[in-house]
């Protein structure tokens, strides 16, 4: 009985601290439950904060997430390049 009692207060207990971890490029870890992910932005809670307010950040700075079953998504990096500039063609007369 008291092995019963363990192994479902355990389970329990994986279940509601469960949590995701994302790593941004510069491998600072945030701990979260993400919510959504966009073409964007990942939208996630952290776990730390006490008023669970939704905070997002942008996919080009993430370097994966390891979530709670302990999958990871890898996101690569799209380097972004600036427009390139137009060029004027003088008229001619």
């Amino acid at each position: 009985m008291k092995l019963l009692l363990s192994s479902c207060f355990l389970a329990c207990y994986q279940f509601v601290y469960s949590q995701d971890t994302i790593v941004k490029i510069n491998n600072v870890s945030i701990s979260a439950d993400v919510v959504e992910i966009n073409k964007e932005y990942i939208k996630y809670i952290e776990t730390e904060d006490p008023k669970k307010r939704l905070r997002s950040i942008h996919k080009s700075t993430v370097s994966y997430i390891v979530y709670s079953n302990k999958q990871i998504e890898h996101f690569p990096r799209v380097p972004r390049h600036p427009p390139m500039p137009t060029r004027r063609v003088k008229d001619e007369k």
